[in-house]
């Protein structure tokens, strides 16, 4: 009786707490995501193609190149990279390439109607258009125009611009506020296409020195870029509100200048609440009983893969890290039910990509899945309904009477 008690009580003290944990990934900063400005050649009419595979363009600063091991970084990037190329199809890729947008120093600019160039009055156009820390090559930014002896001179032509069904990922490796800690990496996409949303253009930043590559760790390695990938693809809070149905029409509702209605009081834009709820839960503790709120999907695809990954029929989202209580929307999934997820905070050597995340891709309209890249994800599996929807106090409770 005791032993089983005692057996009983590791295996509920080892599924409600995060283990073998060796990485962090730092949250994806809530930036404000800029939409690209399109490059059509004139003898191609503008509509949207057949479905493409995703296709990365990827570039890595001098700053990864002075890696001391950076030609594993790389093979470990390549594969991350071959895995999301395997698994997403762009839905609907466009037919014409995109530019990001080279504004104004001074902040100011305008634009001539059915013309998407920027001009510039009183001040120089950018030399350097940058995502994160990282320069953006000039192929993929847009041309500008300044003032010269009160006339207006191309400075900058278009470059070949980013093509369809295509992603632009910027590798970099330098120390940042958000690398402290036992944060290794962070990642956020910058750009979105300007009819899709579909997020085009990204960084990973790998901090110096944080990322171990020898044996058994190198595993891990792997799954920090397949995890930074996955945010810089949208899986981030910035992102969330841009998701699409599937017919490709937006979730959250867009006011006259296509941006979603919804803010926070920081200004920060926000999903609709048929992509992602506040949830509140009667929560139990040592202390008591109490209300805990969380945010959580929604969205079809990915409550059909939660519930029958924990054997939930009653299950009414799939929860989001709750950010300390901070009231904002998370861009990892709860570290508490999805330990060793890929999406997960801490990214662990035994990692899994599991149908959850690839519902995500799916449900945010931008992509087909591939759902046979999914791998096999054993934590909480079909552990319940009081495993996924009642404090870790309360389950073990709930299993010590059972």
């Amino acid at each position: 009786m005791i032993i089983n008690l005692l057996i009983r009580t590791v295996f509920i003290f080892t599924i409600c707490n995060i283990v073998h944990s060796t990485s962090f990934c730092g949250s994806p900063p809530s930036v404000k995501l800029d939409h690209t400005i399109p490059l059509h050649p004139d003898n191609v009419e503008r509509r949207d193609t057949a479905p493409r595979s995703l296709k990365f363009y990827t570039h890595f600063t001098p700053n990864f190149y002075q890696l001391p091991d950076y030609h594993k970084l790389l093979k470990f990037a390549e594969y991350a990279i071959k895995f999301w190329e395997e698994a997403l199809t762009v839905k609907k890729p466009g037919s014409g390439k995109q530019l990001a947008k080279r504004y104004c120093e001074s902040g100011y600019y305008y634009q001539v109607h059915g013309n998407n160039s920027i001009y510039c009055r009183q001040s120089n156009c950018q030399r350097d258009v940058m995502c994160g820390r990282a320069r953006i090559p000039d192929e993929y930014v847009g041309e500008c125009y300044q003032e010269h002896n009160n006339r207006l001179y191309r400075y900058y032509n278009n470059g070949s611009g980013i093509p369809s069904a295509g992603y632009v990922l910027l590798v970099d490796a330098i120390n940042t506020k958000t690398c402290s800690g036992s944060t290794v990496a962070h990642a956020s996409s910058c750009l979105m296409h300007e009819e899709t949303d579909r997020p085009i253009l990204g960084y990973v930043n790998v901090c110096p020195g944080k990322m171990k590559t020898e044996y058994p760790e190198d595993r891990n390695a792997r799954g920090i870029f397949l995890h930074e990938i996955g945010h810089a693809l949208g899986f981030s809070s910035s992102s969330f509100p841009f998701m699409r149905f599937p017919n490709g029409t937006a979730r959250t509702p867009r006011d006259a200048t296509h941006k979603p209605i919804y803010k926070d009081q920081h200004g920060r834009y926000l999903p609709s609440n048929d992509t992602i709820r506040k949830i509140t839960r009667t929560w139990k503790s040592a202390a008591g009983w109490f209300r805990k709120d969380f945010y959580s999907f929604v969205t079809p695809k990915i409550k059909a893969a939660a519930k029958k990954h924990f054997r939930c029929a009653n299950l009414n989202g799939a929860d989001l890290e709750n950010q300390h209580q901070t009231g904002e929307i998370g861009s990892h999934w709860e570290g508490r039910l999805y330990s060793n997820e890929i999406m997960a905070g801490r990214i662990q050597v035994d990692y899994s990509v599991s149908r959850v995340t690839l519902s995500f891709f799916e449900d945010s309209g931008w992509y087909n899945v591939n759902y046979k890249k999914a791998m096999k994800w054993f934590y909480g599996r079909n552990l319940g309904c009081n495993f996924v929807m009642k404090s870790c106090f309360e389950y073990a409770e709930i299993q010590r009477h059972q």
